[in-house]
């Protein structure tokens, strides 16, 4: 079977994260105008728990699946033993999970329609076979199905939800879409999978490493979720918690950028290490990391620049702390762009489980340490403080684990250069914004100017990846005008 190119895959990625980007440009400002702080902070206060349950559900099957599919892609047979054992592994993880859902937060208590209506998230995973997709390679049908996904969500959004009182509706549009996305999939498995009888088949060989997968994820979750949990556990305000989710939408569309390249890569250096090698490995994360420092740097000092200037008009009156939580969270950009180059695409498919699992559990205690701590005094600022030291945790143990296998001076001077590109082109954005009109053009037009800068620093200190980037850019422009 004929598999697309990591750079074709790439680009299928890149396509959905420019929707991504585009789609809370449209949802976001009006969101935050019609349900409000509170109405947001109880939504994403009850989304934080079910993400526990979700979580739980899933397993760590999902990046073990895509991991063991991407190891015997050349085998039908073999891809389809794992595909329906790891499948009805998650259907029993799945029925438990929900049982004990809701009897702790549907059937009593404060929001329970809203965990009602979110309850369709749990029962979504046992119907999610996307990593099925990912370990063949096949990221065309998934990018397909997650941008229709997000439209219908968007669309559905603007028809149903129009008033404070609307927060149930907002969360069926965002639950039922994914639920119904998650089905479509199943059009495609056909391609890849065959029927196994069923005494063939052995669930619990893999058990222990969907485990060993799972206390990663559980410690990244105490740091992606935690943090609205506890906000609205230890802060008595729930706008604190409405204030933090807006900001944190702006640094996952940013880190989305940077990440797509960790989900085309994973089954990929899973396949070259498998059959080709270390050395190959060490070649392919080392383009990774440049690619990885080159967008973080950027990301992140543009963020800085252009959060004064946005935030007013994005979210509209009243929410002017997510201006200062911005500046608090956006080195998080570039250590999650680290981490998911030196964790996800390296230790990962090299089965070096235990240095990952290190690493996110330190980031975990960090993070829960922090919030415990500054939470109560600072609030949404608190929290993001908290991120920080969490994300900045996990790259450090992570890089520590690969001192050997990359080179940290080369490493180092890449990001040295990017960040005083970066910088250069913040303190021109933040001179900038004085004398422009607040509004969504000044906001392009900063974008626009910010990368036209931060490429050009880059270029006059001769950095070699820059001048690779644009000569690629420019090839590929020249073969569409040829034809």
């Amino acid at each position: 079977m004929k598999k697309a190119t990591v750079g074709r895959n790439y680009l299928y990625n890149l396509a959905y994260q420019i929707l991504i980007i585009l789609t809370p440009l449209v949802t976001t400002p009006y969101i935050s105008r019609v349900l409000g702080e509170r109405g947001i902070g109880a939504y994403s206060w009850t989304q934080s728990i079910c993400t526990y349950f979700v979580l739980v559900a899933s397993l760590g099957i999902s990046m073990y699946g895509q991991r063991e599919i991407a190891y015997h892609q050349d085998s039908r047979e073999e891809c389809s033993r794992i595909f329906e054992e790891l499948l009805l592994f998650r259907g029993i993880m799945v029925i438990l999970n929900l049982a004990v859902y809701f009897l702790l937060f549907v059937r009593q208590g404060r929001y329970s329609t809203l965990f009602l209506i979110q309850s369709l998230d749990v029962i979504a995973v046992i119907f999610d076979i996307s990593w099925l997709l990912q370990g063949m390679e096949d990221f065309k049908r998934v990018v397909g199905r997650n941008a229709v996904v997000k439209c219908l969500s968007v669309a559905c959004i603007f028809l149903f939800v129009k008033t404070p009182e609307d927060v149930p509706m907002y969360a069926l549009c965002q639950s039922g879409a994914s639920f119904l996305g998650n089905i479509s999939l199943w059009f495609y498995m056909p391609r890849y999978v065959k029927p196994v009888p069923l005494k063939s088949l052995n669930i619990r060989r893999h058990i222990a490493p969907t485990l060993y997968l799972f206390l990663p994820q559980v410690a990244i979750q105490i740091y992606g979720v935690m943090d609205k949990t506890m906000l609205g556990s230890l802060c008595a305000d729930i706008a604190q918690n409405g204030f933090y989710t807006q900001a944190q939408k702006i640094i996952k569309v940013s880190t989305a950028v940077v990440t797509s390249m960790g989900s085309v890569m994973l089954p990929r250096v899973s396949y070259i290490f498998a059959h080709e090698g270390k050395e190959q490995v060490r070649k392919t994360i080392a383009g990774a990391f440049r690619f990885s420092s080159f967008m973080g740097c950027g990301l992140m000092f543009g963020i800085i620049g252009i959060t004064k200037g946005m935030v007013p008009w994005f979210y509209g009156s009243g929410y002017e702390p997510v201006i200062e939580i911005l500046y608090c969270l956006s080195p998080t950009v570039l250590l999650i762009a680290t981490s998911n180059v030196s964790g996800i695409q390296c230790l990962v498919p090299m089965k070096k489980q235990k240095a990952f699992n290190t690493s996110v559990i330190g980031g975990a205690v960090c993070n829960l340490c922090v919030n415990a701590l500054m939470i109560p005094r600072y609030g949404a600022v608190g929290a993001a403080i908290g991120t920080v030291g969490a994300e900045f945790t996990v790259a450090a143990i992570q890089l520590f684990f690969l001192r050997d296998f990359i080179s940290m001076r080369t490493l180092a001077a890449t990001v040295a250069r990017n960040a005083a590109a970066g910088l250069v082109m913040a303190v021109f954005l933040l001179y900038t914004v004085k004398y422009l009109p607040i509004g969504i053009f000044s906001t392009f037009l900063e974008i626009g100017a910010g990368f036209a800068v931060y490429c050009l620093v880059l270029l006059l200190i001769r950095d070699s990846y820059i001048r690779e980037f644009l000569g690629k850019g420019v090839q590929i422009i020249k073969r569409r005008l040829n034809g």
